[in-house]
């Protein structure tokens, strides 16, 4: 999902997608902007001016409940 309404709120020039204009941009996983905050998502990246600071790796566990235990 791609949005530029933050810049454009803030009315900040030179920041979009296009040609020449700065790129800074947060990528996640989620579908969607509500998503993003239901989950309290962290980025999977973050750019600034273009450059990568910021990769995000999550490994995923997964635990059986004693209960379940045979």
């Amino acid at each position: 999902m791609i949005t530029h309404n933050g810049a454009k709120i803030m009315k900040l020039k030179d920041y979009g997608l296009e040609n020449g204009c700065q790129a800074n941009l947060l990528v996640f996983e989620e579908k969607s902007v509500h998503e993003i905050f239901r989950n309290m998502a962290r980025p999977k990246h973050v750019l600034r001016l273009g450059v990568p600071l910021l990769t995000s790796t999550t490994k995923t566990r997964f635990h059986q409940p004693h209960n379940l235990a045979s």
